[in-house]
């Protein structure tokens, strides 16, 4: 795999080398259908230290043969992009219409013909491949534009190309499509037939999976609003206590052995959790929405299959557009990035890790080290200086009892936007309080601590804070 990487990388990328690449495409395109293999490039994708050694995430490699006169060249190109481009990837791209374009041609020649493939790929992995596109917004915004959308109408209404997961697959495009509003009002406008057409879907299909999907696509048009209507109608103050929940994860189905030890784990803490154990098929959007209105906050579990998947960003969507607390928790060891403006850093430690450090929190909740600075008390403000060696400092807030986290914070912002009036004030204050004068190195040592505490260095910080405001919230809605 290496070498079949590297030799791309070496006739294909470099400007002195690609007129071999274009007097031997058969090795080029030979080369590309053993990377296209569909389990090969998955297990490459997840296995991630072999994946860097190949360097088969270098996108840059293939975006190069998009221009190749060979439309297979080109096609098994683009289908392994489908693959590994990230959303850096996909913002970078100077004519990202040209994805969509090609691949929407050849999905378009494979439909028409008698065998229904194109270049030997079935218009089944075609949509495949277009699926793992289309969960760019970008990409959506393509669609949309172009008017490509009757092409993937015609995939579930034209019963001869219903092969495989053919139906299936169009049908969850379509559903990850209407998240984009053009679409969405598309369809209520000018598709009556369409959905007519998949509502006999859901009662003469007894596939899971495409009644999953049929019924993603309804609820986006038709129940979702009726729906958030009906529970917003309903009095909270009816809903009895022991109905509701603190917590509800919502989660992929390649991560569910994971978040079941999550929910295990709060379980054991006396948490009230709600988890679709039947996982997409066993419960309805419906049942979903219900369990978001009971819930205070929400843990959206992300894997890159979380992004892939329209159930999940219902309930991503569904939870924000109902204003619950939403936390991100990392499911694997890359940066994952739910839109181009959100990076989550890898997550290093491992769930047990994470459930003790939860358990240390709820149990030992004075040490102002398991606690974010701005929820710091007085004496959690005094501790820290004297834990630092800061006792001068420490004499000018003694007796300040209202002096708490959240003022130090402040304070820490005036040392950062006016270093030297600020170290000034605190000179002068010391010096008319307590006769005393406030050496310079010691403002700064001050002002280093405070750094890094509101700057840590590592994840360990960052999770000590995330489950810090988990149980604070959830102080605050029972006591």
């Amino acid at each position: 795999m290496f070498y079949m990487t590297l030799l791309l990388r070496y006739v294909v990328y470099y400007p002195s080398t690609q007129q071999y690449s274009i007097n031997n495409l058969k090795i080029i395109d030979s080369i590309l259908i053993l990377l296209n293999n569909y389990t090969l490039l998955g297990n490459i994708l997840i296995a991630t230290e072999y994946n860097s050694k190949t360097n088969l995430t270098d996108s840059a490699i293939f975006l190069k043969l998009k221009h190749a006169n060979i439309h297979r060249v080109k096609l098994h190109a683009f289908m392994i992009l489908a693959k590994i481009l990230n959303e850096q990837d996909i913002l970078n791209l100077d004519n990202i219409d040209i994805l969509t374009t090609v691949f929407i041609s050849y999905l378009y020649k494979a439909i028409n013909d008698p065998c229904h493939t194109y270049q030997d790929v079935p218009v089944e992995c075609l949509l495949t491949y277009l699926k793992a596109f289309v969960q760019h917004d970008e990409i959506k915004d393509g669609i949309a534009k172009q008017n490509y959308f009757e092409i993937l109408i015609r995939c579930t209404t034209q019963t001869d190309l219903h092969v495989g997961l053919v139906l299936q697959t169009s049908l969850e495009m379509i559903w990850s499509l209407t998240f984009n509003d053009k679409i969405h009002q598309l369809l209520i406008t000018s598709y009556d037939n369409f959905i007519r057409y998949l509502k006999t879907v859901l009662v003469h299909s007894t596939e899971q999976g495409v009644q999953a999907a049929a019924k993603g696509v309804l609820w986006k048009l038709e129940n979702e609003l009726i729906i958030t209507k009906q529970l917003l109608d309903k009095n909270e103050n009816t809903i009895n206590n022991e109905d509701k929940y603190d917590i509800m994860i919502s989660y992929s189905h390649s991560n569910k052995d994971l978040c079941l030890q999550i929910y295990e784990s709060l379980i054991k803490l006396n948490y009230r959790v709600w988890l679709d154990f039947e996982n997409m098929y066993g419960s309805t959007l419906q049942s979903m929405a219900t369990a978001i209105e009971l819930s205070d906050m929400v843990f959206i579990c992300m894997p890159n299959p979380y992004k892939q998947s329209a159930y999940c960003r219902s309930e991503a969507e569904y939870a924000y557009t109902r204003q619950r607390h939403i936390i991100p928790l990392v499911m694997e060891k890359n940066i994952v990035q739910m839109d181009a403006s959100v990076k989550i850093q890898e997550n290093t430690c491992d769930e047990q890790t994470q459930v003790e450090k939860f358990e240390r929190l709820s149990s030992i909740k004075n040490s102002y080290n398991d606690r974010f600075i701005e929820w710091w008390t007085h004496e959690d403000v005094l501790n820290f200086l004297h834990d630092k060696h800061l006792h001068l400092i420490r004499t000018l807030f003694e007796y300040e009892q209202q002096f708490d986290g959240h003022s130090l914070y402040i304070l820490y912002k005036q040392c950062q936007s006016n270093t030297q009036s600020t170290y000034q004030v605190l000179n002068t204050q010391l010096n008319q309080l307590h006769d005393r004068t406030l050496p310079y190195f010691t403002y700064i040592h001050f002002v280093s601590e405070l750094e890094k505490q509101f700057n840590p260095l590592d994840i360990k910080q960052y999770i000590r804070y995330l489950l810090w405001i988990i149980y604070a919230k959830i102080l605050q809605k029972f006591f």
